[in-house]
């Protein structure tokens, strides 16, 4: 059964990086007002189900004004990540972070903050230095998205740097349709040799392997969605969602709990294709198909 929880504490974020299926929640990222989060009930929520892990996910979970009370008490009863895209070492001193009871820290790098100006990236770099020496129990993952700049990336100073700063590397390829105007530099709307050799090359780093999405590209059935067979997803109004780009369909924690008592398992196999939600690629497609 699923013993990790994936919470949505916000749909804002401080960026609109045109790949972020964020898009998908178009009406709510310039808005609090469906952030409803109530910590006794989440709490009340992890122990009875036996959460062990809690991921802290938005938007950016940093634009949530409580979100340092919502990690300590947290800590008090599970292992608790923390994704960002920078805008955590922004907001909290390095004391802070440290501090404050994440045990696992996920940042997101887009490939400008590597090529362009790197400022904020080479002061984010040296502040994880920092915390790492007051906390070394803390983890960073660094996850980088697979584009067109694959190979400037990598052979990039600042690349070598994240190297150093980062206790593990991913590279992450969004694939949606290829006909989507907003991909063109993506997986599946670049060239097919450049594909190759990128895929190639990521096959070659430890534990970074594109099997599963070389199936998806080729049109194979995947393998049970790893999100939805291994975390549920509370939303910012307290509702439960069983895929976290699926939500036109959510459920109250009672209705949930109604649910869980009458079957081990939600989800069929295949219930979507790794990396490329099935119901997110329709929306995108309905959104913005034809222009």
């Amino acid at each position: 059964m699923v013993n990790e929880l994936l919470v949505r504490v916000t749909y804002r974020c401080n960026k609109r990086c045109k790949f972020c299926f964020n898009y998908v929640f178009d009406d709510k990222v310039k808005y609090d007002s469906n952030e409803a989060l109530n910590i006794e009930k989440l709490i009340e929520f992890i122990t009875k189900h036996g959460i062990k892990k809690v991921h802290l996910s938005g938007g950016e979970p940093t634009m949530y004004k409580n979100i340092s009370d919502l990690v300590k008490r947290l800590a008090e009863v599970c292992k608790v990540s923390y994704f960002t895209n920078g805008m955590l070492f922004d907001r909290f001193s390095t004391d802070e972070i440290s501090t404050m009871g994440i045990m696992r820290i996920k940042v997101s790098l887009y490939n400008e903050e590597i090529l362009g100006d790197d400022s904020h990236f080479l002061e984010m770099c040296r502040k994880i230095m920092e915390i790492k020496e007051k906390n070394p129990a803390i983890k960073f993952k660094a996850s980088f998205m697979i584009d067109t700049d694959f190979f400037k990336v990598i052979d990039s100073k600042n690349y070598s740097i994240a190297f150093d700063v980062f206790d593990n590397i991913k590279w992450q390829p969004l694939t949606v349709g290829e006909n989507h105007f907003l991909y063109p530099t993506t997986v599946e709307g670049m060239n097919e040799n450049l594909r190759n050799e990128i895929f190639k090359v990521i096959n070659t780093f430890p534990d970074n392997k594109v099997g599963a999405y070389e199936e998806v590209l080729a049109g194979k059935p995947a393998k049970v969605c790893y999100m939805g067979k291994n975390y549920l997803t509370l939303n910012p109004d307290m509702t439960i969602s069983l895929c976290p780009h699926l939500n036109e369909k959510t459920l109250t924690i009672d209705e949930y709990e109604e649910l869980a008592a009458k079957c081990d398992s939600f989800f069929p196999t295949p219930c979507c294709r790794t990396m490329r939600c099935i119901s997110l690629q329709a929306f995108l497609e309905k959104k913005y198909g034809g222009k």
